[in-house]
């Protein structure tokens, strides 16, 4: 058949009984490689290019491995990646699997920086017999790029295992060096530099002799290692020193951790503590940059290792952090623990904050007491309990929050007293209702809104919502009304009830009669459904898939 501007040839015979006798052949001519990885990387194909040729046979029962008899030949693969790597064999690879050993004879690779010799022997049904392998020479990290182009990686990796002719003990031994490893990956925070290490190889573990690596500006090591034979175990400690991490943007920590990496990929457990060093903004950072890190539904956790891996890592403050920016600073201390698994993990503990202040629209907002507990052992479930006062014209303001993320219940008081419509539309719009009534009859449709807002948000549109987490959205238009004789303003409220459902009032001021009301639920990032009563007493649902390519 034809495919990928090449030819193959294949036949096969099985027999349906018995052992299930087979026989079969696969040829090639030379295959262009470009065409291949344009079906699974289409927007990456362009930068590649090189060819393959394979050879393969098959023979004995299906149903008994150990009798199974394979051979592969491949006599040429070379690959390029942006005229900047190369790659190619140096000879033909062969392999064979025979009497249940898979045999590779000896072969190389030769490129961009690299100059590699490879050979193997692997007992694959009797695990008890030694493992053979060489592998000599040097292997460039800047390879990395060709299996992800947004990885920049530098450095390289010396192999120097040669366990051939070695009679009295044929078992693998030798040595493996890490020499200026750089490696750097577009959407990851932090990468490694200067990376330097030995890995010791045993006939049935890998250790750690010694790695020391850059990362953030502080230094990161590592020692253990891994047992292989007769199961993958692993036992490592990473230590971190003056690691400053540069997340979320305008906000910069400084850490050390001392963790340690045990079990099996089956089932792995990572445990150790995190000190939080230091804590501090950038001088432009403003706090409502952070809103869009929290509030988002999460996809589903994918299964796999990070499913398996339990944790139980300790995150402190080393001692009490105090931060200042342009328009905050705070005071604290933090003791939590990370617990459940790296797919689905999940905070325990206390944050305290004793003291601080914010610049908020234009208003000083005080800090009086905070304090943030995570209780709940199934799920990350922050509950708040916080006091903040402010100062409008002759006014002390004192709002105080208390509850969990989702179920945030907010209440006002003031000196001298006022009612909470006044005091909300003192917050929003500086100034009570009152003083705006005090206007005069010429007060326009905004002024109207304005009022008509503060009430609502603390009579009606807060008693529908039971007052779950105060106002997320306040929008006031002043040109569009339902009536072309009585222009009126557009009252917008909107209101996040929980993570997935977010509910919208819009009421035009003219008339209590049209209104709009409209629940949201975000099934996922890529997917939402409405539902939408408009102002004539209509109902419409919609459904919304996000799509990227």
């Amino acid at each position: 058949m034809h495919a990928l501007n090449s030819q193959l040839n294949g036949h096969a015979t099985v027999q349906l009984t018995g052992d299930y006798q087979a026989e079969g052949a696969l040829d090639s001519q030379s295959i262009q490689l470009q065409p291949l990885l344009a079906a699974y990387a289409p927007d990456q194909a362009q930068d590649y290019s090189g060819q393959t040729e394979l050879h393969a046979t098959l023979r004995g029962p299906l149903r008994q491995r150990e009798r199974l008899e394979a051979h592969l030949i491949i006599p040429e693969l070379n690959l390029r990646y942006r005229n900047s790597v190369q790659m190619a064999l140096t000879g033909p690879i062969h392999a064979d699997y025979v009497d249940g050993v898979l045999n590779l004879q000896r072969s190389g690779l030769k490129g961009t920086g690299t100059d590699l010799q490879f050979q193997g022997s692997l007992p694959v049904m009797d695990r008890t017999k030694p493992v053979s392998l060489l592998l000599l020479g040097s292997l460039d990290l800047h390879l990395a790029q060709l299996v992800d182009p947004d990885v920049t990686s530098s450095g390289q990796v010396q192999f120097n295992i040669n366990t051939y002719g070695a009679r009295s003990d044929p078992n693998m031994r030798g040595q493996v060096k890490i020499a200026n490893a750089n490696f750097a990956q577009a959407d990851a925070p932090l990468g490694i530099s200067n990376g330097n290490g030995t890995l010791t190889l045993t006939s049935e573990r890998l250790n750690i002799t010694d790695f020391s690596a850059t990362m953030g500006g502080g230094t990161v090591t590592a020692s253990g290692g891994m047992v292989y034979r007769p199961s993958l175990q692993f036992d490592m400690a990473i230590a971190g020193k003056g690691i400053r991490m540069p997340y979320p943007e305008g906000v910069r920590e400084t850490l050390s951790a001392d963790l340690n990496l045990t079990g099996s990929p089956e089932r792995a457990n990572l445990r150790g503590l995190v000190n939080l060093d230091q804590l501090s903004f950038a001088p432009d950072f403003d706090i409502s940059s952070l809103s869009s890190l929290g509030g988002g539904v999460q996809e589903p956790p994918s299964r796999g290792f990070a499913n398996n891996l339990q944790l139980n890592v300790g995150l402190r403050s080393s001692q009490s952090v105090n931060v200042v920016s342009r328009t905050m600073s705070a005071s604290g201390a933090a003791n939590l623990r990370l617990t459940g698994t790296a797919s689905e993990p999940v905070v325990l503990g206390r944050v305290n904050i004793s003291s601080g202040d914010l610049i908020f629209q234009g208003n000083r907002y005080v800090l009086q007491s905070a304090m943030i507990d995570f209780i709940n052992p199934s799920r990350t479930d922050p509950n708040i309990n916080a006091s903040v006062t402010t100062t409008i014209q002759q006014y002390n303001i004192g709002i105080r929050f208390e509850g969990t993320a989702e179920q945030l219940r907010t209440s006002y008081s003031s000196d001298p007293a006022l009612s909470t419509a006044d005091i909300i539309s003192l917050l929003v719009f500086g100034k009570t209702q009152e003083a705006s009534a005090a206007a005069g009859a010429g007060t326009n449709s905004t002024q109207t809104a304005e009022q008509s807002i503060a009430s609502a948000v603390s009579g009606q549109v807060t008693s529908r919502l039971q007052k779950v987490a105060g106002i997320s959205y306040l929008s006031v238009d002043p040109t569009l009304g339902t009536s072309q004789q009585n222009a009126g303003a557009t009252v917008t409220v909107q209101q996040r009830v929980t993570s997935k459902i977010f509910v919208t009032f819009s009421t035009d001021i003219t008339s209590t009669q049209q209104q709009v009301v409209q629940l949201q639920y975000q099934v996922k990032p890529t997917v939402s459904i409405s539902g939408t009563r408009d102002q004539n007493g209509g109902f419409g649902f919609e459904t919304k898939i996000t799509r990227e390519w």
